[in-house]
């Protein structure tokens, strides 16, 4: 007998309260019923010299934990830790019924569900609030038939989509016939089937589809098998209906194996096919092609007076926006989710280009009436994300420089030149002083102090890089951080202050948090009143938790020059929208500096996903512990 995850969880509530605890309490935390309350206590008691603690009933008020071996009690709960909650864990199950009820594969009523997982009827109407608002497609739904049986509800193409991205969504690493998921769904015979049709399908036409569009389309066709036949206005051109023909002769295979109907639906997963091996970007029309390119030059006009930053030059960026809109166009047509794990960071490396995509984002879908999701939107960054890349590598500005040695001429111009192999032309050499010249030399106009020996100039210390003889490694990343964050480092500095810090605030949720600190910034003068609401705004088209407890709710000023950095710890953590978050880094940055964003959060973002160095902000929260964490994280850089 072991600790399941309930158990578990159950004694954790009792360990993080540290007092008594009513059944009540605890049964609707854990979704059961006070019955199934009493039947794990009883097995967690049985396994009390196993554990280190046992629960003790306490009549008329509830139970306490007693732990008597805190070492076993520690290791009875780490041992058997797995990735995901007790309450996650439970609404896939929930999610899994109701997907066997919609495939028809099975007819669970609302009370046999509840049967099925041990809980109570008010547990699994809560979770069907918070299963609706998991799903992606806002015109899909989960109800009650007239049977009381669960189901997905909507168009008939929107419960497909739907259903396949959940199940793919939750594949993780594994392939298809190794998710247990799926086979207890669909059942091994059914997947190997359908994958030896598609292979045989791909074999004979030499169509090539990567990994996760072959699944893709594979579960689309295992869904197919359950559901009435889809209503589908085919394309006419030539090569469509070539592909189709192949489509339909390959869906005839299965049909006999299964004395289904997929061959009515042949034109649906022909135009999917086309969809997800991106051939209507490949014959794109010219009309298509030209419309689709002036209003995605409309937007990046929007952008640049928004930004300041040239999009509108670069025909590289417009092309590839046009044929992902195109794209995207035919993807909605069929529900199909673009779902690439790779993309998840995309975020984190690119922050300017996210916030450029999510602006471009919103524009596209009110044009388009198109709901843009998460990975639609990190395939946007990545356009973006090029386009800065090309831009800063045309507009590095060469930087001017002095070289100070205290050993003579030759060994000033030796670190010259190591300097120009290192760096090409990104130094203009200004002169080679000794450690004398330099003070009488014109230092308003340079950039960099490369120096031998010690210096301290007056109003010019930030300017000086002490380098060795040789120019080691060290020396060479030290130059390079100072080209590239130097001056957003010392900005980053001047953001933070003691009058922005805030501790231990108690809130309920993200709206609450961002209020909070953002009024208290707006009273010290340090941002405007109308950064308010735009931090909001900002926080409904994506949100800004990043994992680790941190979140980082931002935006530009575009009313005056300010710009700050606030700071808050919470109480306790808080479920920001899907992620727990206890700590706040609140950025308000003016449309001057706009251009240093990913800077900022280059700098910051060692620190915000250690999590050593966010518990010791959270524990000993001061000023100086940040600075402190950043000057380590500058150091470690």
């Amino acid at each position: 007998m072991k600790l399941n995850e309930r158990m578990k969880k159950l004694i954790n509530i009792l360990y993080e309260n540290d007092g008594i605890i009513s059944g009540d309490f605890l049964g609707s935390n854990l979704g059961v019923t006070s019955r199934t309350i009493r039947n794990d206590i009883k097995q967690i008691n049985e396994m009390s010299k196993l554990i280190g603690c046992q629960v003790d009933s306490i009549v008329g008020r509830g139970y306490i934990l007693n732990i008597f071996d805190i070492e076993l009690f520690e290791e009875s709960l780490e041992s058997s830790e797995k990735e995901f909650t007790f309450l996650e864990k439970r609404l896939d199950d929930e999610l899994n019924l109701i997907i066997k009820n919609t495939l028809s594969i099975t007819k669970n009523t609302f009370q046999q569900i509840i049967d099925l997982l041990h809980i109570s009827d008010s547990t699994f109407n809560k979770d069907l609030i918070l299963l609706k608002s998991k799903i992606k497609n806002s015109e899909v739904t989960i109800s009650k038939d007239k049977n009381n049986i669960v189901v997905f509800e909507g168009n008939e193409t929107d419960i497909r989509g739907e259903i396949v991205y959940i199940l793919y969504n939750n594949l993780n690493l594994d392939t298809l016939e190794n998710n247990q998921n799926i086979i207890d769904i669909f059942g091994i015979t059914k997947i190997q089937n359908i994958k030896n049709s598609l292979e045989k399908f791909i074999k004979e036409t030499n169509y090539q589809l990567s990994d996760e569009l072959f699944s893709l389309l594979l579960l689309h066709i295992a869904v197919g098998l359950h559901r009435p036949s889809v209503e589908y206005e085919p394309y006419k051109d030539a090569r469509s209906k070539e592909v189709y023909k192949m489509i339909k002769n390959s869906l005839k295979s299965i049909d006999y194996i299964y004395k289904s109907n997929l061959t009515q639906d042949s034109w649906f997963y022909t135009n999917m096919f086309l969809t997800i091996n991106n051939f209507y970007n490949k014959n794109i029309d010219n009309k298509i092609y030209s419309y689709l390119e002036r209003k995605t030059i409309k937007i990046l006009e929007q952008i640049q007076e928004e930004t300041n930053i040239q999009f509108l030059y670069d025909s590289i960026l417009i092309n590839g926006l046009v044929l992902h809109l195109n794209g995207l166009i035919e993807r909605k047509k069929f529900n199909i989710i673009f779902n690439n794990q790779n993309l998840n960071s995309i975020k984190h490396t690119y922050p300017l280009a996210y916030e450029i995509a999510i602006i471009y984002a919103k524009e596209i879908s009110n044009i388009f009436n198109l709901n843009i999701d998460d990975n639609e939107l990190d395939l946007i960054t990545i356009h973006f994300g090029g386009s800065l890349e090309r831009i800063k590598s045309h507009r590095v500005e060469p930087k001017n420089v002095v070289v100070v040695c205290g050993y003579g001429i030759a060994i000033g111009t030796l670190v010259k030149e190591r300097l120009k192999n290192e760096f090409g032309n990104q130094f203009v050499f200004k002169a080679i002083l000794n450690s004398n010249e330099v003070f009488n030399y014109d230092l308003s106009n340079i950039d960099y102090i490369f120096t031998t020996v010690p210096l301290d100039i007056p109003n010019h210390n930030q300017k000086i890089i002490n380098v060795d003889i040789a120019l080691t490694n060290t020396n060479i990343k030290d130059i390079e951080y100072h080209i590239n964050y130097g001056e957003t480092y010392d900005l980053l500095l001047e953001l933070l202050s003691k009058d922005n810090f805030y501790k231990n605030v108690s809130v309920e949720t993200s709206e609450e948090a961002i209020k909070y600190l953002a009024s208290k910034m707006v009273e010290n003068g340090s941002i405007d009143e109308e950064n308010v609401q735009e931090i909001l705004k900002r926080e409904e088209l994506s949100s800004t938790e990043i994992g680790n407890l941190v979140a980082i709710p931002h935006c530009f000023n575009t009313f005056s020059n300010k710009s700050a950095i606030g700071v808050m710890t919470l109480e306790k953590p808080i479920v920001w929208k899907k992620e727990k978050v206890q700590i706040l880094f609140l950025i308000v940055l003016s449309s001057d500096k706009k251009a240093v964003w990913n800077n900022v959060f280059k700098l910051f973002y060692p620190v915000l996903t250690d999590e050593k160095a966010i518990k010791n902000i959270i524990n000993q929260f001061n000023f100086d512990e940040l600075i402190n964490e950043l000057l380590k994280a500058r150091k470690e850089d």
